[in-house]
């Protein structure tokens, strides 16, 4: 079951662009469009895994960067974590007009907690990364990802986890 579309609100695409899926990474996970930027491409990858895409996932990686059970892996890594905010942190390059561009961004997630009982509150996770594309054929294409040190949350900013409180509130509780 695809995780939660709770970025911005129930009907926005959970890559945080304020336009409905239907608008704006559907599009791209239906091949009827390609990603115009790095940092479209980007969004709608972190999409993919929201709502389960992996074959767009592996059809938007460079070949080099693509392992024979590709996909299985990706299902291993994410089906037990339940995304929430995306922050584009910077982009450098990437634009209609450039080959190659990167950008630097955090997903953030829950996993279950490892102590047992039902009032077990979720962990709140980040995953960091300058990821880099490279226009090949015209479209472009994630090359590769290079994990960073966590950001530091602000207490008094909303929640990372999309509940709509303050992270003081909530997972930072």
């Amino acid at each position: 079951m695809p995780n939660s579309d709770r970025q911005g609100g129930p009907n926005l695409c959970p890559c945080g662009n304020n336009a409905s899926y239907e608008e704006c990474c559907q599009p791209l996970h239906l091949r009827q469009k390609s990603a115009q930027t790095a940092e479209q491409l980007m969004r709608s990858r972190f999409c993919a895994f929201v709502k389960e895409q992996w074959q767009y996932l592996l059809d938007t990686a460079h070949p080099k960067e693509t392992a024979p059970n590709a996909i299985e892996e990706l299902k291993n890594w994410s089906t037990t974590k339940t995304w929430g905010m995306l922050k584009i942190l910077k982009t450098r390059q990437g634009k209609t007009n450039n080959d190659t561009g990167e950008v630097e961004f955090v997903a953030f997630y829950q996993e279950p907690s490892a102590s047992s009982g039902s009032e077990a509150k979720p962990i709140l996770h980040q995953h960091h990364e300058y990821s880099h594309f490279e226009k090949i054929d015209s479209r472009w294409m994630f090359t590769q990802g290079i994990a960073q040190e966590p950001i530091k949350i602000n207490r008094n900013e909303p929640c990372p986890c999309n509940s709509g409180k303050k992270a003081k509130k909530c997972c930072l509780a």
